[in-house]
């Protein structure tokens, strides 16, 4: 039981800090298409600690979740860190449906 306590919180404190990054990065008061990202991107964190709950295994929630936590660090780096072009952003638009989809399934599996 131990052990989930750990990944829950492991799960919440990721969910917290991706949250809290991208309302630094945003130049003013969130907007309603900011509020609705940023509920979007928490999801798939949120969906690992349902999983933890729902199974008990802390195996595929840990493996969810090093796999939505390391796409949004490459997402991070490449939106707001070092840009390759002025469409950078628009892959922070798509990147809650491909943790959602893709990601989030591969690495709990």
């Amino acid at each position: 039981m131990r052990s989930h306590r750990g990944v829950g919180l492991a799960i919440a404190a990721l969910a917290l800090a991706h949250v809290a990054s991208l309302v630094l990065a945003a130049d003013g008061p969130p907007d309603g298409f900011l509020i609705g990202l940023l509920a979007a991107s928490a999801l798939p964190y949120l969906l690992c600690l349902g999983l933890l709950k729902w199974t008990g295994s802390p195996g595929a929630a840990l493996g969810g979740l090093i796999a939505i936590a390391t796409f949004d660090l490459w997402m991070y780096w490449s939106v707001f860190i070092a840009p390759r072009g002025s469409t950078a952003a628009v892959g922070l638009v798509f990147a809650p449906f491909w943790k959602l989809v893709i990601l989030l399934p591969l690495g709990a599996f």
